[in-house]
């Protein structure tokens, strides 16, 4: 998780749109199972930006810049419990792939949502924010 945190903190300090030196790529995050195979669950480099851009906009309405960052790094941190030990996992299958939908309320006071997609072979988190509760039942009566 170290990888990513420091990555996050780099992305975190540069500008909305501000394109990456080195976008391509995978970050390793955790091993999962899922029924009964094994995955290594990744985030793509461009995900991990966007992910950061809109947290950051997201929590700087509230919060100093100091404490967004402490709170996006937290959520980074939590990524291999919640995608392990989930309170609730929806997967949701179409032809091309696969949506695993894990919520997990931590440390918390907000439950915490990640969307996890199968495709050709890999797992990838795609998809990471804070969530109440009825927002999320309501995602998964759209999906």
């Amino acid at each position: 998780m170290q990888e990513i945190i420091n990555i996050v903190t780099e992305y975190f300090k540069m500008n909305n749109g501000e394109l990456v030196k080195d976008s391509a790529g995978e970050i390793f995050i955790v091993k999962m199972e899922y029924e009964n195979l094994f995955y290594n669950v990744h985030i793509t480099k461009r995900s991990l930006k966007h992910f950061t851009e809109r947290r950051k906009e997201d929590f700087s309405k509230k919060h100093s810049e100091n404490k967004s960052l402490e709170i996006i790094k937290l959520m980074i941190s939590d990524l291999s419990l919640i995608i392990n030990k989930p309170d609730k996992k929806v997967v949701h299958t179409t032809r091309e792939n696969s949506l695993l939908i894990y919520k997990k309320t931590n440390s918390h006071a907000t439950p915490m949502c990640l969307v996890l997609e199968i495709k050709n072979n890999k797992m990838y988190l795609v998809s990471l924010h804070f969530i109440k509760e009825r927002d999320f039942e309501k995602m998964l009566s759209t999906k």
